[in-house]
């Protein structure tokens, strides 16, 4: 969840800036352990797969500097994690990422 979020919030991003991203993420102490390059990759691979990420052809390079974006589907199946999120927790921060990790972090 926490990367197709990335993805929606720096559209269109590559692995390196959501790998970045996790990493200060862990240095705020957000995140416990921020994954590693080859975990990010391998991820972004698996939705892409399953169709909830795609490649930005825009943005990005031919082999290098590959740069995705959602798909309706990834935005439709974000938005569905973040109901279920909320109605399980209380939280009512649907659209505001921001909101989720603050009351998170409070905890």
């Amino acid at each position: 969840m926490l990367i197709l979020e990335v993805i929606r919030e720096t559209s269109p991003a590559s692995t390196r800036e959501i790998e970045d991203i996790l990493r200060l993420l862990q240095y705020k102490e957000i995140l416990k352990k921020a994954p590693r390059y080859k975990t990010v990759n391998d991820s972004i691979h698996k939705l892409d797969n399953y169709n909830l990420i795609e490649l930005d052809k825009n943005e990005s390079g031919t082999r290098k500097n590959l740069r995705y974006r959602l798909t309706d589907k990834g935005i439709k199946f974000l938005e569905t994690l973040h109901e279920i999120f909320n109605e399980i927790s209380g939280y009512k921060c649907i659209d505001n990422p921001q909101c989720i990790l603050n009351k998170i972090h409070k905890e």
